[in-house]
């Protein structure tokens, strides 16, 4: 066994605190300010991306990005604007629309690529030839009332009530609120993870700018809404949370500090090592990268707590030796022998503790592990070391000076408050610990009782701010009074008015992989999406094969884009019934063939968003109804903004039966069709895609614009042989 001789390590520290105190405390203080350099480097993360990363939807998600994403070009980000109105679809409503769209465009700043809206639906309805801004106003400014209702009627059946709120009403053309879209070619934008975690973002620049514009042009009834804006409103979260509980928590614990110390000169040595605590945490924070997110709001009371303990034990202990009419060195030597070992085996154990969190495969769990146990290391040295030389140091120059000294006396001491206090847990010990034993037991099984119902799951809405605030919060001072917030707000209002008019509560992405060649493939994918749990949205179209309602979840593929242009090339029309055995529109063989043609054609775009270059990977993005996320912001969210569930695939027996009525005329053997369906229903069984789901920001703009990074949802990995 390794003998430690943790002695003359401590003997070393005693002779420098008492000795030395002048030096120690320059190399604290040099250190202090070497590591507040990096403050000014600290970022904030924050939002719910920062629990995904290194999961395997996240992973799956990254290689969609990569392998659909546009391989060259500027990245694409959508700004809502959400207009409110007793109805939106009448003239002076559709005129405000337009011109807030008008001038959003002329900002060159704001990068605007395209506008969308019921308004230029409207307008283009009245007069095909309208394109620009300015021709689609003058359009809506010369037609009538009459003119206009009657456009709108028109329009309803071409998706146009995917913009609006429930209450549309196409006979009457009324609405009360509609989403218009502006898209943005932002260079450098991640819109992918924008609205889900914090920190600054080109998006974030952009939608505040288009903030500015709306409310300078007056139009009160159109809300500008993003990611962007999310993002920005989870970073004011964390700053509003740190001003008000910091200075809050700092009063009080300068109260207590009062009360312990009962000295101006420890009051100031104690209060100067807790900054010093916090300076060498944060200051590790922002040197190592290392970004502060809600998780890391603990770790500053966490450190507070730790010293505030060790600085009242070392104070206090001195006091005792002090009393006894003990020295100045003598009675700090005798208090570091003692306190030294106890701090570092309670810091040991609690940094052992915490960097158990480095085994988590969360990043923000990690990271508080790491900090936690960085952080109180620097504070037992701070208080372990710096303080006694400090302390040292301050009395021997009281003494030098004669300056007199307050509070002498021991927290703990005869006479005292606490000490009076003292004797009664001894007494309960000796008259009736078994009792006290009892009591203690049957609190940790009720307690532990209540533990096991800790809800462990979590949502977005979770790191939003309450729709409503306090009313003391409006009171407060600058720089103490919060930011406004409307995220939450707008996010209810869209659930509640837009949910049942979509359809859509988000979207799935199945990330598959396996040899695409294959002749089986594009049948298991398309049989991946039978019978799908009631959350998605069903395909309204019939079954090819038989005149039975459709139990296919709505999806997108390379399938659709196969079928789209089937629909309008003759000869590739052709190839595909050549190769399609049950005449459901898949083909079954060839596909090499079946790709290539189609990657030459006018499709080619289409087809690279779902077919990677090796032709081994493919996505398929599903629709999922609209679910209510929060009925009020004072619940408890019903559904987490990521959440985890299957398709199921088709049962073996009724893809056999359908395969066998279907292929009856086909000149291929009985024997060959019964391994081809065998071979189709396993490899539909395997490739059962688990599919990861979020709340979209974007749900409601991706229906009245072309799909961009920031309205996938979020997908997992599922392969096949």
């Amino acid at each position: 066994m390794v003998d430690l001789d943790y002695q003359a390590v401590i003997d070393r520290i005693d002779y420098l605190v008492g000795e030395r105190p002048g030096t120690v405390i320059l190399v604290f203080l040099l250190v202090t300010a070497g590591l507040a350099a990096g403050l000014g480097g600290i970022s904030t993360s924050s939002g719910t991306s920062q629990f995904t990363s290194g999961s395997p939807a996240q992973q799956a998600l990254d290689q969609v990005d990569e392998k659909f994403g546009t391989s060259f070009g500027t990245d694409t980000a959508s700004t809502q604007l959400i207009q409110r109105d007793q109805n939106v679809l009448a003239k002076p409503a559709l005129l405000r629309m337009l011109r807030t769209e008008k001038r959003v465009r002329e900002r060159e700043n704001l990068h605007v690529a395209a506008t969308s809206s019921v308004a230029d639906t409207i307008a283009t309805t009245l007069d095909p030839s309208a394109r620009t801004e300015r021709e689609r106003i003058d359009t809506v400014e010369d037609a009538t009332p009459s003119e206009i209702d009657a456009a709108v009627k028109r329009a309803a059946g071409g998706g146009l009530a995917g913009s609006l709120s429930n209450d549309f009403n196409p006979e009457a053309a009324s609405a009360s609120a509609t989403v218009g879209v502006v898209t943005h070619e932002i260079p450098g934008s991640d819109s992918s993870s924008a609205g889900t975690s914090g920190g600054s973002s080109p998006v974030t620049t952009v939608q505040q700018r288009v903030q500015s514009v709306v409310q300078r042009g007056g139009t009160s009834d159109v809300t500008v809404f993003g990611s962007g804006i999310l993002s920005a409103e989870f970073g004011n979260v964390i700053t509003d949370s740190l001003l008000i509980v910091v200075p809050a928590a700092a009063i009080l614990i300068l109260l207590f500090l009062v009360f312990s110390y009962r000295d101006p000169l420890d009051l100031l040595i104690g209060v100067v090592s807790l900054v010093m605590a916090i300076i060498w945490t944060f200051g590790f924070l922002g040197l190592a990268d290392i970004p502060f997110s809600q998780m890391l709001v603990v770790v500053p009371a966490l450190l507070l707590a730790v010293g505030i303990d060790f600085g009242i034990h070392a104070i206090n202990r001195y006091r005792e030796e002090r009393s006894e009419g003990y020295g100045v060195v003598e009675s700090m030597e005798t208090t570091t022998d003692q306190l030294l070992v106890a701090f570092f085996i309670v810091t040991g154990t609690t940094v052992l503790g915490f960097l158990a969190n480095l085994t988590s495969s969360l990043g923000p769990i990690r990271d508080l592990g790491l900090v936690s146990a960085i952080g109180i290391t620097f504070t037992v040295l701070i208080f372990g070391i710096f303080l006694p030389a400090a302390k040292v140091y301050t009395d021997r120059w009281r003494e030098e000076h004669d300056i007199p000294q307050f509070g002498m006396q021991p927290l703990g001491g005869e006479g005292s408050l606490i000490g009076r206090f003292l004797p009664y847990p001894v007494l309960v010990a000796r008259k009736a610990p078994y009792v006290f034993l009892a009591l203690v037991v049957i609190f940790t099984a009720v307690a532990a009782g209540y533990g096991t119902g800790v809800n462990t799951s979590f949502s977005q809405d979770d790191f939003l701010p309450p729709s409503q605030t306090p009313g003391w919060y409006h009171t407060l001072p600058e720089p103490f009074a919060p930011h406004e917030y409307h995220t939450t707000a707008t996010l209810d209002y869209l659930d509640e008015h837009f949910t049942a008019a979509s359809g859509s509560g988000g979207s799935v992405t199945m990330y598959i992989r396996g040899p695409l060649r294959k002749d089986y493939a594009l049948e298991s994918i398309h049989h991946a999406s039978y019978d799908p749990p009631d959350s998605f949205v069903i395909s309204n179209s019939s079954t090819l094969a038989t005149s039975e309602p459709s139990r296919y979840a709505n999806t997108r593929s390379i399938i659709d884009v196969i079928r789209s242009y089937a629909q309008r090339d003759a000869s590739f029309r052709h190839l595909v019934r050549e190769n399609d055995v049950n005449g459901n529109g898949i083909p079954d063989d060839d596909l090499g063939t079946i790709y290539d043609r189609l990657l030459d054609s006018p499709y080619h775009d289409q087809a690279r968003e779902y077919l990677s270059r090796d032709e081994r990977a493919t996505r398929v993005s599903s629709r999922r109804r609209g679910t209510r996320v929060r009925r009020t912001s004072s619940r408890t969210p019903t559904t987490s903004i990521t959440a985890t569930g299957s398709t199921r695939s088709r049962p073996a027996s009724r893809s056999s039966s359908s395969t066998s009525r279907t292929r009856s005329s086909n000149p291929r053997s009985r024997a060959s069709r019964s391994r081809s369906s065998r071979r189709r229903s396993s490899c539909c069984s395997a490739s059962g895609c688990s599919a990861t789901t979020r709340r979209s920001v974007s749900s409601i703009s991706s229906r009245s614009s072309s799909p961009s990074r920031s309205s996938r949802g979020r997908c997992a990995t599922s392969a096949f042989r």
